[in-house]
């Protein structure tokens, strides 16, 4: 294993079996996550050859010692009654990296109008009622 990885092999090989994820908490990646000397042996060679490939294919392995830039942590309310629609980390050059299927979701579950509570399944037979009652009183 070349002295200049290791770093980055072992804190792969650290991680590998359940990979750090802003939107699912940890993804487990068998048979990584169980822990015996084969299967330890086969995460070594695995980490140690994704390292390799990624250093052989230009990308820097070399741990960086600069310091972090710190987030700021941002707030998106709604105009018309400020109730916060959503609060997220922004990196300083102002890019904030969200779990879009979840945020869509999220925001497809609340009421448009103001105050943005969730909508039930009440909600939801409502509308509909409302609606076909629209449509026939358009038809006569």
């Amino acid at each position: 294993m070349p002295e200049e990885n290791s770093e980055a092999i072992e804190l792969l090989y650290q991680n590998i079996g359940s990979l750090p994820d802003s939107e699912f908490g940890a993804i487990n990646l068998l048979p990584f996550a169980v822990d015996s000397d084969q299967t330890n042996a086969l995460k070594r060679k695995v980490c140690v050859a994704i390292v390799n490939l990624f250093q052989n294919n230009g990308f820097p392995m070399a741990k960086n010692t600069t310091p972090v830039e710190p987030e700021r942590s941002v707030r998106m309310n709604c105009h018309k009654c400020s109730t916060t629609l959503l609060t997220t980390q922004v990196s300083n050059d102002g890019v904030a990296n969200l779990p879009a299927t979840a945020m869509i979701a999220t925001f497809a579950k609340l009421n448009p109008e103001c105050p943005h509570n969730k909508l039930t399944p009440e909600d939801h037979r409502r509308m509909i009622e409302e609606a076909v009652l629209a449509s026939q009183g358009n038809n006569d």
